[in-house]
């Protein structure tokens, strides 16, 4: 319910640098070594609340990263991360548009 309430709000946009920082301390994402993830385009609720979505991403032999089925929706306020629930539903975060998440320093 939240996913499709989510998704019903104002149009999406390219996610801004704070959010794409507090997505990657939400998800340890210090480094590229070990793990990749890419981020969705934001949007607003009808809450009010900024939502995007983070996907992981694997490496594909091939130098690059294929994308799985891993979704994570963030609900974030006042610049702070509200909650994150785990999302793969049509309505949620596999019709987003995405770019690569940059890891944050410690």
């Amino acid at each position: 319910m939240t996913a499709t309430l989510s998704c019903l709000g104002q149009a999406a946009a390219a996610p801004s640098d704070e959010v794409a920082k507090m997505v990657a301390r939400g998800l340890s994402y210090f480094s590229a070594a070990d793990r990749h993830f890419s981020i969705s385009d934001q949007w607003q609720a009808l809450s009010g609340e900024t939502v995007v979505c983070a996907r992981l991403d694997i490496p594909n032999g091939a130098n690059g990263w294929t994308a799985t089925s891993d979704f994570s929706m963030f609900f974030l306020s006042k610049g702070a991360i509200v909650s994150m629930v785990k999302d793969n539903t049509i309505f949620g975060c596999t019709n987003r548009s995405y770019v690569p998440l940059q890891p944050v320093g410690r």
